[in-house]
């Protein structure tokens, strides 16, 4: 998972510029216990599966912040390891599907609804 690499790479990470919301997670004094929150969040609303969450907090942030974590990678290559580029939901789609085991139509249509509409995944206001 994306959000449990060392907190110093994902601070040099957030350093690089964010251009999403994702900024409030990736930026937390606590990414893990901040994690957890937007999954709660997502799981309140009663509308996504536990896999479905769990695969859009790993895809979105990679996909909503590819440069970012690109640039840093060309810097620390260990990170590609956890953090393949996501160019797009197709790419987000084949990962869930891997890792997540998010097979179904339902599932399916659930993260793309999450990566196409989140608040996670809109741009910062600043």
């Amino acid at each position: 998972m994306f959000l449990a690499l060392p907190a110093g790479w994902l601070e040099e990470i957030a350093a690089g510029g964010l251009k999403t919301n994702w900024k409030r997670v990736l930026t937390a004094e606590d990414i893990l216990v901040a994690s957890d929150d937007e999954f709660h969040r997502l799981e309140d609303t009663k509308q996504y599966t536990c896999s479905v969450i769990n695969a859009f907090l790993d895809m979105g942030v990679l996909m909503a912040e590819r440069e970012a974590i690109q640039a840093y990678a060309m810097k620390n290559p260990y990170i590609m390891a956890s953090a393949p580029e996501i160019v797009d939901e197709r790419d987000a789609l084949w990962y869930a599907k891997q890792e997540y085991r998010v097979t179904t139509p339902e599932d399916k249509e659930q993260l793309l609804q999450l990566l196409r509409n989140d608040e996670l995944m809109q741009p910062l206001d600043e």
